[in-house]
């Protein structure tokens, strides 16, 4: 930890008091049994809530108090969350780094093991802003139990998964107080504003965190199931396109929303199609799980749609993504120094020509009158490989749980993680997703009344124990 002034160690312990007060005595409770947080195997899905004191599990009650605390970009507090993070991590006895840069706050912790590669499980502490409170069934930052849910911004993106990390590694220390592997627990800033003092900054300035680092587990899996009983996939993300960021500016609004238009009008087209070697191996697994013949057979050879792309508009939009550059406009806004500006992303597919893809997506036909100032992108990554130990350890406890789900890779088309600041290391990395939850439950991500199924939250979070426990005391 950081070494803090008088001062600043009175202000911090009077946060924590007032702040966490309930989640210390929980903490030392939890700590003196070594029972409390362990959870019953899952053995399957759990569809009956009712009668279920959810407020009394762990996962729960300790999401729902990470929920309260908000870490928007305008209004949050990341110091806040980094304390509530390091209350529990320090009572077990492990290591806690929380450093602040500006309005922003990185924190990791270490469980030191035989093997010093660690196992890095990372997650972001803020989330997206919310947009419209009063279009919220509940306060975005209540963390309301509504059976079968828990309401609050942040819910599925990212805190969830951050608490099941918490768990998992809380769960090591009480049974493997020095485990084979080393487990390095990291929750960074401002993932959902860029990253630029969040990851982009530990990588820059704290390098030998990732010097030696064996794997990464965070966010970008999907699960996919007709119902709680049946399964379609479980896909762990290798992969994931590479984003480019651009500001427009103009002296007025109207311009940038004609530019806005004009690049959403040119997105509708069927050429400039590119199979990478990487999208083709996903869907050769991906398409054994599909419902529809037509899909299945649409699927089968993606190079078709290059030579004859009439049929390239009958795919689902996230799979047409995965064949083309793709140029992403948002909303204009006001300008610091006057003016507006306008952010634009380029999601690239892996082994695309930047300067290529620029003149493609935004000819110079469409910016007169706009200014354009370019930011470098990471350099591109390479795929992370389907077999490492983290997709068989993975494998292995889903059909522990679920029987033989489908399991295989996942090309994340649509968004990014901090994976994207990662891979470029060579460091291999992997979107695990660990909640059972229906497509309609995860689309609120981001949205009004963001929420997770309890049943999901508590089994997954098991789930995520069982596979950090085998991670870190194998043999490998």
């Amino acid at each position: 930890m950081p070494q803090y002034g008088l001062v600043e160690r009175r202000r911090r312990a009077a946060a924590r008091a007032a702040l966490y007060g309930s989640l210390a005595l929980v903490a030392a409770a939890t700590f003196a049994a070594r029972t409390f947080l362990h959870l019953p195997p899952t053995g399957g899905p759990e569809t009956n809530w009712f009668g279920v004191a959810w407020e009394s599990k762990t996962p729960v009650r300790l999401l729902q108090q990470y929920l309260r605390i908000d870490t928007t970009e305008a209004t949050g507090d990341e110091l806040a969350a980094a304390l509530f993070l390091a209350t529990p991590l320090e009572a077990a006895g492990i290591p806690v780094h929380i450093e602040t840069v500006g309005k922003h706050t990185n924190l990791w912790a270490e469980l030191r093991g035989d093997d010093p590669r660690p196992l890095i499980l990372l997650s972001h502490m803020d989330v997206e802003p919310v947009l419209t409170p009063d279009e919220w069934a509940h306060p975005a930052f209540a963390g309301v139990i509504d059976p079968p849910y828990l309401v609050g911004r942040g819910a599925f993106d990212m805190k969830s998964y951050t608490i099941a990390q918490l768990l998992a590694l809380l769960d090591l220390e009480a049974k493997h107080p020095r485990p084979r592997r080393s487990v390095l627990l990291m929750a960074t800033a401002g993932e959902e504003s860029g990253s630029d003092l969040g990851m982009r900054w530990l990588v820059a300035e704290h390098p030998e965190l990732f010097r030696n680092a064996w794997a990464v587990i965070t966010e970008g899996g999907v699960v996919e199931a007709r119902s709680l009983e049946s399964l379609k996939y479980w896909g762990i993300e290798v992969g994931q396109k590479r984003f480019a960021e651009a500001v427009a500016c103009a002296p007025t609004r109207h311009r940038l929303l004609e530019l806005r238009q004009d690049i959403v009008d040119a997105g509708f087209r069927s050429t400039g199609l590119e199979v990478d070697p990487q999208v083709r191996r996903f869907w050769q697994v991906y398409r054994s799980s599909r419902d529809l013949p037509a899909l299945r057979r649409l699927l089968a050879d993606p190079a078709a749609f290059v030579h004859d792309p009439a049929e390239f508009l009958d795919l689902p939009g996230y799979l047409r993504s995965m064949l083309r550059n793709e140029l992403i406009p948002f909303q204009p806004e006001p300008a610091a120094g006057g003016g507006f500006q306008m952010r634009l992303i380029f999601h690239l597919l892996p082994g695309a020509d930047l300067e290529a893809a620029r003149r493609d997506l935004l000819p110079e036909w469409m910016t007169g009158g706009v200014a354009l100032a370019f930011r470098a992108p990471p350099p591109p990554a390479a795929i992370s490989a389907e077999d490492h130990p983290v997709v068989a350890a993975i494998d292995a406890e889903l059909r522990r749980d679920y029987g033989r789900p489908l399991v295989g890779p996942y090309f994340l088309p649509w968004s990014a993680s901090d994976s994207r600041f990662l891979r470029p290391l060579g460091i291999p990395c992997y979107g695990f997703a660990p909640f059972l939850l229906l497509t309609p439950e995860t689309e609120r991500m981001g949205r009004n009344n963001e929420q997770i199924t309890l049943p999901g939250l508590v089994q997954g979070t098991d789930l995520y124990r069982r596979v950090v426990e085998r991670l870190a005391t194998a043999e490998q």
